[in-house]
């Protein structure tokens, strides 16, 4: 079936199919890191800012651009990549091509591979040097977080490159 649908058509199909099989944050994403498509999600994963730090979307488009400079041969389909923040956010990203060009990519979470506890949280926090008054915020983005075990996360990105090489 999604041989028959035109790409405009066939990312977004494939976008919506990763949400309604994971319930994690799916975005078709240009290769500026601009959202492109994104299917409806019940809440909103917004990292809480960091000074010095760019922040998620930044953080994003580096592994986008690192996975699309991985490619050795441009006309195979990509293989998707997990990646993992150095605030324990996990992605899925699939970079996808045009004609020999970059196009964009499938852009999956975040997401993390298990509940943080207040105190490792806490941890995490001190080793990124975010004040005390700051920790609150990221506790709530933390437990907004959808968790996916790393086994699950494994099976996402296999269906999203089966879709997309189809």
């Amino acid at each position: 079936m999604l041989e028959l649908l035109e790409d405009h058509e066939r990312i977004p199909y494939i976008c919506r199919l990763l949400y309604e099989a994971y319930r994690l944050p799916v975005a078709w994403m240009n290769t500026k890191g601009e959202t492109e498509q994104t299917p409806p999600h019940p809440s909103a994963h917004t990292r809480p800012p960091v000074e010095g730090v760019q922040g998620l979307p930044a953080e994003v488009l580096e592994m986008m651009q690192e996975a699309a400079g991985s490619r050795k041969d441009p006309r195979t389909t990509a293989f998707p990549l997990i990646c993992t923040t150095a605030y324990l956010e996990n992605f899925i990203i699939l970079p996808l091509y045009g004609e020999l060009e970059p196009a964009g990519a499938i852009v999956i979470g975040p997401s993390l591979y298990a509940p943080l506890t207040e105190d490792n949280a806490g941890i995490l926090l001190r080793d990124h040097n975010i004040p005390a008054g700051g920790q609150e915020a990221w506790l709530q983005y933390y437990r907004s977080l959808p968790v996916l075990d790393r086994m699950r996360l494994y099976h996402a990105a296999i269906l999203l490159y089966f879709a997309a090489a189809y």
